[in-house]
């Protein structure tokens, strides 16, 4: 019973052997602790300078060094000796609190964010949004990707034809594949040297889908009513593009 609570006190097995054979001898020398324990002599020594320090035992010097067992009571050293650990370990604990806080106002985390626009802001919504996109596409690769479904150009071909006389879309080139269509044969007859599309040959796909930096945009024109949804996620984005960036270079 007591080797068990020793335990939990946070003693060793040797610590607890050591100890209980000097509590019970009251004065012992360290062969005898080694005779009585069968433990060598060096690991004795060591044992018992484990148990000074924990300040259950004393020692006696002399011709033969002996050690004596501290009253019982003094097992309440253990805690305070723990509560002072304590308190020093919440004093750095604070400080490194304090070190650290401005570090972390400056570092970017992935926090998704969802917006829903329904088809009555749709197009004021690509036109108020395509700054934001642009600049983080810059950002990134300053590639535009994913697919375009040929219904989204049938319906929005004027807000096409806005962006890319704006002197923004300079700055990126995109990449999307889209859908064997007439309309999309038309948009390449207006020469937008920027706008770079692939036809897909895979299967049906009925939606558009733009990687626009950081920003991930759907967008549903097939059937009414019209919605797009923009999802601004770091880290999803980045697996998007990799994903579109190696598919179009396969093509």
């Amino acid at each position: 019973m007591i080797q068990s609570l020793l335990k939990e006190l946070g003693l060793s097995e040797k610590e607890i052997l050591v100890y209980l054979t000097i509590l019970q001898q009251g004065k012992v020398s360290q062969t005898d602790i080694a005779t009585l324990t069968k433990i060598n002599r060096t690991t004795v020594y060591s044992v018992a300078k484990e148990l000074l320090q924990k300040n259950l035992i004393r020692e006696e010097n002399g011709k033969t060094t002996y050690f004596i067992a501290r009253p019982p009571e003094d097992l309440g050293s253990l805690v305070a000796k723990e509560q002072e650990v304590l308190r020093k370990k919440e004093h750095v604990i604070q400080k490194a609190i304090s070190e650290l806080e401005p570090l972390m106002r400056g570092t970017r985390y992935s926090m998704p964010t969802l917006t829903f626009i329904d088809e009555n802001r749709l197009e004021s919504y690509m036109r108020s949004e395509s700054k934001k996109w642009t600049d983080s596409i810059i950002q990134t690769d300053g590639i535009w990707h994913g697919f375009q479904d040929h219904s989204f150009v049938e319906d929005y071909e004027g807000w096409v034809d806005w962006y890319w006389h704006q002197p923004m879309s300079r700055q990126i080139t995109l990449h999307l594949f889209t859908n064997d269509s007439s309309i999309e044969k038309r948009m390449r007859e207006k020469k937008y040297e920027r706008r770079q599309m692939q036809y897909w040959k895979g299967g049906e796909v009925a939606s558009t889908l733009w990687i626009n930096g950081d920003y991930i945009v759907a967008i549903a024109t097939r059937t009414r009513p019209h919605y797009l949804i923009e999802i601004h996620d770091p880290l999803l984005s980045a697996t998007l593009r990799t994903m579109f960036a190696n598919m179009w270079l396969e093509k």
